[in-house]
């Protein structure tokens, strides 16, 4: 959002009882950041999952971005950007944008999540949300501790933020000039 795009959709949502699987807190977080930053939530930029079998994985972002692509209308608001919900997600559905004649970043920009070498090796580089493993890992084993020694304790939840690592999959839009005009280097999926 940082970078201009306001039609930005969600890659690799499942089931609605699937209500605590991490693509439903990562769907979660992609909301709130929309509106956070006032942005409207645009429940068909929601691509659902079309392999509910595999979630993660690169032929589940290829084909449920191939389906979503069909399926628009052909005079549906163009989306500038997409986040997938992991790496390999993204990764699938750059394959389908490619087929579509879509070019990564300059028609539509992708973001992964997970930080996996597969988004640095991805032409473009893959723009991710890299998961701090080491600190999710000492905080799981604090509370494993923690909750031995005192079976009794308190629920603790705790939240560790990613980090953002940019990659070439995401392009800057431009701003509007002083007289309301913009230029328009984007098409954006449709």
């Amino acid at each position: 959002m940082a970078r201009g795009h306001r039609r930005i959709g969600f890659i690799g949502a499942g089931a609605e009882q699937d209500g605590d699987h991490p693509w439903a807190l990562r769907l979660t977080g992609y909301t709130r950041a929309l509106e956070a930053a006032d942005v409207a939530v645009d429940p068909t930029l929601a691509v659902p999952s079309v392999i509910g079998a595999e979630p993660y994985s690169m032929r589940n972002g290829y084909e449920s971005t191939r389906e979503w692509l069909a399926a628009r209308p052909a005079d549906a608001e163009p989306v500038t950007a997409f986040v997938g919900v992991c790496d390999a997600v993204a990764v699938g559905a750059a394959r389908a944008f490619r087929e579509a004649g879509l070019v990564i970043p300059d028609d539509v920009s992708l973001v992964g999540f997970d930080g996996l070498d597969l988004a640095e090796f991805h032409n473009p580089q893959l723009t991710t949300i890299a998961q701090p493993i080491a600190e999710i890992a000492q905080s799981s084993a604090r509370i494993l501790v923690a909750t031995i020694d005192d079976p009794d304790r308190a629920v603790e939840q705790v939240w560790i933020r990613g980090r953002l690592i940019e990659g070439a999959s995401v392009a800057s839009l431009p701003t509007t000039d002083m007289a309301g005009s913009a230029q328009v280097v984007h098409r954006g999926a449709r």
